[in-house]
């Protein structure tokens, strides 16, 4: 039993295809934001927002890769990233949503969200069963900013 490792593979995030209007209407508000920069006579934020705005529409646009994630005896691997049982404070699978989500509470300062999607075929209480031997459950959520940017659609 203490050798057991649970898999599944799952989307590095759940992508919602965007129409063209969408496309159009977020390079308005991006454009409309570096141009009042520029009014204002803040230069560099301007070209700060031209680029997190091209990048957050490429990512926007992107397919999300298949990741391989695993609940290992020592930690988790999600994709080609392990967290370590000890770095991780805490964890809490949030099944309230149409596809489950295991958020990790991490002991970093840089990193303390993580977010791993968990498949359809895998069952939140098998996770919660494995992780509860290694790490406290403890109820959590995901950041403001992560949920924002899911309802955006990025």
């Amino acid at each position: 039993m203490e050798h057991e490792v649970i898999q599944w593979d799952a989307p590095e995030y759940y992508h919602w295809p965007h129409s063209a209007d969408w496309f159009w209407s977020y390079g308005i508000v991006v454009t409309s934001i570096a141009i009042l920069s520029i009014l204002f006579s803040n230069v560099l934020f301007a070209i700060f927002i031209v680029i997190a705005g091209i990048l957050a529409g490429y990512y926007a646009a992107r397919k999300p890769d298949i990741i391989h994630c695993e609940l290992q005896p020592l930690g988790i691997l999600a994709g080609k990233t392990f967290y370590d049982y000890n770095d991780i404070r805490s964890f809490w699978v949030d099944d309230n949503h149409p596809h489950a989500k295991l958020v990790l509470i991490s002991k970093k300062l840089f990193s303390m969200h993580i977010v791993i999607p968990v498949d359809d075929t895998t069952h939140p209480a098998d996770i919660t069963e494995y992780l509860i031997r290694h790490i406290p459950q403890v109820k959590g959520e995901e950041t403001f900013l992560h949920k924002l940017m899911e309802q955006a659609g990025l």
